[in-house]
């Protein structure tokens, strides 16, 4: 069934207006990406645990949720270009994280997307990368 423009309805501008506000929101993304992953890291930990009452999915299972749910957020921050060097230093810190979780980089390629969107950013605002790289700490500990 083909969309046209006539089927625009209440819902459908609400969602246009929460996401055109939250296009912006990178502190909020960030923080609920590093909520996420450390959920995937603590399911993880208990990869054949079975979750009976979440349709009997294991711990590994609902990691990878936690895992997909983090990657929606860091590509939300990927995709906005930053205006400030906050945002870079924000962008930055997630993609050093991921780096150093070798198995997250086999099942996404979200740092590609984050490292891109770095480069890009560091030359439009003129800012160093290496200077952001030493400022951002770690995000994420294992």
């Amino acid at each position: 069934m083909p969309y046209v423009a006539d089927d625009i309805g209440d819902s459908n501008l609400a969602y246009y207006r929460a996401l055109y506000r939250a296009q912006n929101d990178s502190a909020d993304h960030f923080l609920r990406w590093e909520v996420h992953m450390a959920h995937a890291v603590q399911l993880e930990a208990e990869p054949g645990r079975i979750f009976e009452e979440y349709g009997d999915l294991t711990g590994r299972q609902l990691g990878e949720g936690a895992r997909i749910a983090a990657r929606r957020y860091a590509l939300l921050i990927a995709e906005v270009p930053a205006h400030d060097a906050a945002l870079v230093v924000l962008k930055a810190e997630i993609a050093e994280a991921i780096e150093r979780d070798v198995d997250e980089v086999r099942r996404s390629y979200v740092l590609r997307l984050l490292q891109a969107s770095l480069i890009r950013d560091t030359e439009r605002l003129d800012i160093d990368i290496a200077m952001v790289a030493c400022v951002a700490p770690s995000a994420l500990k294992h």
